[in-house]
């Protein structure tokens, strides 16, 4: 190993040997939590009060935000700030509405973490 580069930033090897145990750390704590997370999201995607919810509230919520935005954004003298607070919601609703996609975005984000932890993917 080259130790040239920790001589030039003033930092001995162990240092920086300290800096990337405190790393793996904070990646195992999150590895960790997005674990619990994603084992969460499939129960709850899972109940019927999910299902309910998902129905009452959530199947049109997107489509029926977007009518609003287009509705608002044709008038003579839009509401700027209206637009800005209905395009916040979209894309609050575009994440989280779908528990699915939710949940596929943080396997995406555990996958990444374990291969930096462990050089695998799973």
């Amino acid at each position: 190993m080259n130790n040239s580069i920790f001589a030039l930033e003033g930092l001995s090897l162990s240092e920086e040997e300290s800096r990337g145990e405190e790393r793996n750390e904070m990646l195992r704590m999150r590895e960790e939590n997005l674990t619990k997370i994603i084992k969460a999201l499939e129960e709850v995607e899972q109940s019927e009060s999910w299902s309910s919810l998902k129905i009452l509230i959530f199947d049109n919520l997107k489509e029926n935000l977007q009518k609003k935005i287009f509705q608002e954004a044709t008038k003579e003298k839009p509401d700027v700030s209206f637009l800005n607070s209905l395009k916040g919601e979209w894309t609050w609703a575009k994440r989280y509405a779908d528990l699915s996609v939710f949940r596929d975005e943080k396997r995406l984000e555990l996958a990444g973490i374990r291969k930096s932890l462990h050089g695998k993917k799973e």
